[in-house]
């Protein structure tokens, strides 16, 4: 959809989902925020900057008919957004939350109806991980066209899309997140959050960015969300003679964030109750922590704000019977989230680990180390290598911050006091100022999709060496010898993120219907090499073997296993993958991907 009237980005946050959007034909398009229409309170629809990213499930006669109803739906079944978030405060047996974590839980059941996860299949209506997210997609789908139903061309489907992921989500958890976005209607292109944040920056700033970072730079992205914490660095190099941004590296999964500060402050207000003689059960504690996540939004976002009274529901019969009150006071989060998640860490720290119980309950998988100054010195570390190598700085020059817990310039100044321990003296970095800290993703998303249409700065993500598949030689059986196995080139180094190749006009044959084993390799020093090239003897031609991928394909529907005929088409895409996709005759995809972020980056 290269000439889509509209532009839009999403970020599909943990806590909130938000929507930017830009007029792509304008001459100097700016980006807006597109304020979600949602219910509030019973019977009442107002529009917000952000979509509580909350679905909470009613129970029979619970609330009265049509307390919830959209302008678009009068009979939805569920509720979505801000009165989804309250209620859940009070009935959070109900509510369905952090389900952008739960999408990346290789060990649950991802499309399974689990959520929400602690309450009884008897009493609630479960949904899974992915109709959570697609519900949370559905409604700003809905809200987008009901808003521009006069506006012809604008239907969300015909829109070019941008949805932002973490930069740490694995392929299924990727796949996933498009699958939610595909049963909504919409038709997505994916992009890294940090990335995101920094195309944001660079919008806001227009050229003046140019004087703000020089050539060797290097830009730490540090983002905390609601469920996760992601890193990246960005070098800033010469092309010419003009500035260029390249992404250098993205960190590992780091499932902690917001979510955790939740609990922690909620788990020290429940220390306090208990004192005094109140203990809370897991049910009131799961109330409690919702509250904290409200309050801890509206502590450090309002400088004037000191303290946030909770109240807690009691178990009685009556709703708010035997309910207990309690106050958080702004000194006593800031005190929790500066002592517990950005301690003093050293350069070479590393995050805690500790012998864990042999048998546990299912659920996340949470970090041990709440530490965010020990998982940063640990990415930074493990990089310098690489930076050396690439002759940039092994300490970032710049930081860009992005996430709600900045808002606090207590905690900001902390974060930055720890890094800046790690540094010569007088050698700290530099902030980045101007960014928006809770809707940078979604701007940033959306003037990505404006680069793509040579509208603003494009971030460097070409490949850093040269990609193959192996190619199994075709010949008789012998035994005890294993056909030989080519390398087959997928792309060149240097390819931009973005780009599709189609291979020559050649036909292969793929392996449908069994278990399967597709080899990955990689080069460094091989620039001749192009797409389609098949290297007989790679072993001794400088090419390294990466980790492989082993799954099975489906053949089709009615058809049984088999080698079937197929072209192929590669694509490097935004998020640090290849996607080699594979077209048989009768016109039907399947695609295989492989990650390359990580693949020999410290090989000669």
């Amino acid at each position: 959809m290269s000439d889509s009237p509209y532009v839009i980005g999403i970020d599909l946050g943990t806590t909130n989902t938000a929507m930017a959007y830009a007029e792509a034909g304008a001459e100097t398009p700016s980006i807006n925020i597109f304020r979600v229409p949602q219910v509030t309170a019973p019977g009442e629809v107002s529009e917000r900057d952000t979509l509580p990213s909350f679905i909470y499930i009613p129970g029979k006669h619970e609330l009265a008919e049509g307390s919830y109803a959209l302008p678009w739906n009068e009979d939805i079944p569920y509720i979505t957004g801000e009165f989804a978030m309250k209620q859940g405060i009070r009935v959070p047996d109900r509510l369905v939350a952090s389900s952008k974590s739960w999408l990346c839980a290789g060990e649950a059941d991802r499309e399974g109806l689990i959520l929400p996860w602690t309450a009884d299949p008897k009493k609630v209506s479960k949904i899974s991980p992915v109709e959570s997210a697609m519900k949370c997609l559905s409604h700003l789908y809905d809200a987008w066209n009901h808003a521009k139903q006069n506006d012809k061309g604008a239907n969300f489907c015909l829109q070019t899309t941008v949805l932002t992921v973490p930069a740490s989500f694995d392929a299924a958890a990727r796949d996933l997140t498009v699958k939610a976005a595909t049963a909504s209607g919409m038709e997505v292109i994916l992009l890294e959050e940090p990335q995101a944040a920094l195309y944001a920056w660079l919008n806001s700033m227009g050229d003046e960015w140019r004087k703000q970072l020089k050539v060797g730079d290097t830009i730490l992205v540090c983002d905390i969300g609601g469920g996760t914490t992601d890193f990246s660095l960005i070098a800033v190099s010469d092309n010419d003679g003009n500035l260029e941004l390249e992404r250098i590296s993205v960190g590992d999964h780091i499932l902690l964030g917001g979510d955790n500060m939740d609990l922690a402050a909620a788990m020290a207000l429940a220390a306090e109750l208990r004192a005094k003689g109140k203990k809370l059960d897991a049910w009131q504690l799961n109330a409690l922590c919702r509250s904290c996540s409200a309050a801890k939004v509206r502590l450090l976002s309002d400088a004037s704000a000191e303290e946030a009274e909770l109240v807690i529901p009691g178990r009685s019969s009556s709703l708010f019977g035997g309910s207990i009150s309690v106050v958080l006071k702004k000194e006593l989060l800031e005190k929790i989230i500066l002592d517990g998640f950005f301690p003093e860490a050293s350069a070479d720290a590393k995050p805690q680990r500790k012998m864990r119980s042999g048998l546990s309950e299912m659920g996340l998988p949470y970090e041990q180390d709440a530490a965010v100054t020990r998982h940063l010195a640990s990415f930074i570390s493990s990089n310098r290598e690489i930076m050396e190598k690439k002759g940039y700085p092994a300490l970032p020059t710049k930081i860009l911050l992005n996430g709600g817990v900045f808002k606090s310039s207590a905690i900001c100044s902390k974060f930055i006091s720890e890094i800046s321990k790690w540094y010569p003296e007088g050698g700290a970095p530099k902030i980045l100022e101007g960014a928006d800290l809770d809707l940078a993703v979604a701007k940033g998303a959306a003037a990505y999709a404006l680069s793509r249409r040579g509208k603003g700065i494009r971030i460097k993500g070409g490949t850093s060496r040269s990609y193959y598949i192996g190619l199994e030689s075709s010949m008789p059986s012998i035994p005890g010898f294993e056909p030989p196995v080519k390398a087959l080139c997928l792309a060149k180094k240097g390819v931009e993120e973005g780009t599709e190749i189609p291979l020559p006009d050649r036909e292969f044959s793929l392996a449908v219907g069994y278990d399967a084993e597709f080899r990955f390799f990689s080069a460094n020093g091989r620039p001749d090499d192009d797409t389609g090239d098949i290297i007989e003897d790679w072993e001794e031609c400088g090419i390294m073997e990466q980790p492989s991928l082993k799954t099975s394909l489906d053949p089709g529907e009615g058809k049984n296993g088999g080698m079937i005929p197929v072209t192929l088409e590669t694509r490097i895409t935004e998020i640090g993958t290849i996607e080699l996709w594979c077209r048989d005759r009768e016109g039907v995809l399947r695609k295989l991907e492989f990650d390359i972020r990580h693949s020999g980056e410290t090989e000669e």
